[in-house]
């Protein structure tokens, strides 16, 4: 399989993972705190206004984070964090260590607010997530496949800044369907 087959099949595999994550918890808060849920989110659904200001005010609460974990892509890979003869110095395993912690509390809150949200109000949300939220999957599953691999391997510069790329095209046209368009 070549790098480039071996780098889908990991972001589609974390892409199954966030959306089991994020299912779990829709299953669980639907199960058993659906109005309490209801209540604490207080979701109007009474629509986003459809403004320029709107999706460029998406556009870069996404952006913070995908650029989040590009950013830690890169610092992984960097001589003070990068692996020599198989182990990282000190200070690498202690940023590396940091890097792997902010990343997955960023994953769980979001599993945890968008399963909250799809447990909550069932098909309602689904139908509101449903424009937008297939492409902004496609972009942080990139950028984490990349970062996973990028604990492992030297990742070539060209692959980070496409990931960069497809991933704010994907999240630019996302904020623009999240605000001109409701299902």
């Amino acid at each position: 399989m070549s790098r480039n087959g071996r780098y889908t099949v990991r972001a589609s595999g974390v892409a199954m993972t966030l959306v089991a994550a994020t299912a779990f918890v829709a299953a669980v808060v639907h199960l058993a705190f659906a109005g309490s849920a209801r209540q604490l989110l207080d979701f109007p659904f009474a629509g986003l206004e459809p403004v320029p200001g709107t999706a460029a005010a998406i556009l870069a609460t996404n952006l913070r984070l995908l650029i989040g974990v590009i950013a830690a892509t890169v610092i992984v890979q960097s001589p003070w964090c990068a692996k020599r003869h198989e182990a990282r110095s000190g200070i690498g395993l202690i940023v590396v260590a940091a890097l792997d912690t902010l990343i997955a509390l960023e994953v769980f809150l979001n599993a945890l607010v968008v399963g909250a949200s799809l447990g909550a109000y069932g098909w309602r949300m689904v139908l509101a997530v449903l424009p937008h939220g297939p492409l902004e999957l496609a972009a942080f599953a990139s950028a984490l496949a990349l970062y996973v691999r990028s604990r492992s391997e030297r990742m070539p510069a060209p692959l980070i800044a496409r990931v960069a790329f497809v991933g704010f095209g994907a999240l630019l046209l996302a904020a623009v369907l999240e605000t001109y368009v409701a299902l």
